[in-house]
């Protein structure tokens, strides 16, 4: 009986572990500006196609960077602006590379200054190689869009 949880243990412990989730990010300032031409700053040509059917002409990159966080617990954050902060929580793996992961902005709170408060709260399932697009944040008289793409 011993042997038979030992091996059970065993074999439970040889099996490789889930590799951790990996997502680029994008956070995009979105406004009007004088002219018709649309203008993407240079950090942003990766996703210039996730942002050009949206109604504004001028797009600034505000913060960008790689998050890598452990299915089952694991989570990745990063301060986006002054006022909103950004993480992430990969949930499962799915079919055809997929993974189910959870997305989170937090916001500060007008009146206390250290307390944040959730703004965007959404479990989505990203695909390998497809933006998904978060947006509707005010941002400096203009829209905070968040472009995520799933990396591994």
């Amino acid at each position: 009986m011993v042997a038979a949880a030992l091996a059970v243990v065993m074999l439970a412990g040889s099996v490789a572990a889930e590799p951790p989730l990996t997502i680029s990010f994008w956070a995009v300032r979105a406004s009007h500006a004088p002219g018709e031409e649309q203008h993407f700053d240079a950090g942003l040509s990766e996703v210039v196609e996730s942002l050009a059917d949206l109604p504004f002409n001028d797009f600034q990159l505000v913060s960008s960077g790689d998050l890598t966080a452990e299915f089952g617990g694991g989570r990745a954050e990063r301060e986006l602006t002054d006022r909103y902060h950004f993480f992430f929580e990969p949930q499962s793996r799915e079919a055809e590379g997929r993974a189910r992961a959870r997305l989170c902005v937090e916001m500060r709170d007008v009146q206390d200054k250290n307390r944040m408060v959730k703004a965007v709260d959404s479990r989505v399932v990203l695909a390998p190689g497809q933006p998904m697009r978060m947006g509707g944040l005010k941002l400096d008289g203009g829209d905070l869009i968040l472009i995520i793409k799933m990396r591994s």
